[in-house]
């Protein structure tokens, strides 16, 4: 039991580090010093979203990005994902919010996983089916309500 305890905290303490490290290797290069100095834009839509995100991250992010398989960009959550909805304040009340709130969006998680799919399919030249993204986290929590208000 002992060596069951032990192993688990070695591993928590391995992932963590390991989680950070892919932070900070895929978050925009510029630092929060440097967010206090520059005037930061927040997008009022997707597009605005593209044109601003070609904007912060490098040329190699970009790249890295871009050759990231779809399936995949769930590793993007806590870095660009983060820096999508501390920065553009989706937590608050941006008319980035507004613009997702529209279309029944509402939790801040829901649009950045939005911005960066459809990010990703505009960078990729694909279509980029908002619709269907947005019925997928429509769906989601319609099935999360059902799941409470059954009978325990």
């Amino acid at each position: 039991m002992k060596f069951l305890v032990l192993f688990l905290i070695v591993f928590l303490i391995t992932h963590s580090a390991v989680a950070q490290d892919v932070v900070a290797q895929t978050s925009p290069k510029y630092s929060e010093e440097a967010e206090e100095e520059i005037e930061i834009f927040i997008p009022k839509n997707l597009n605005e979203c593209y044109e601003e995100l070609e904007k912060v991250l490098d040329k190699e992010e970009l790249n890295e990005f871009k050759a990231t398989k779809e399936e995949d960009l769930v590793k993007y959550h806590f870095s660009i994902g983060r820096w999508i909805r501390n920065t553009w304040h989706l937590w608050g009340d941006a008319e980035l919010k507004k613009y997702f709130n529209n279309m029944e969006i509402h939790h801040p998680d829901d649009m950045s996983g939005i911005i960066i799919t459809s990010f990703h399919r505009y960078l990729n030249g694909k279509e980029i089916k908002l619709n269907e993204q947005i019925k997928y986290y429509k769906d989601y929590w319609d099935q999360m309500k059902k799941e409470k208000e059954k009978p325990q």
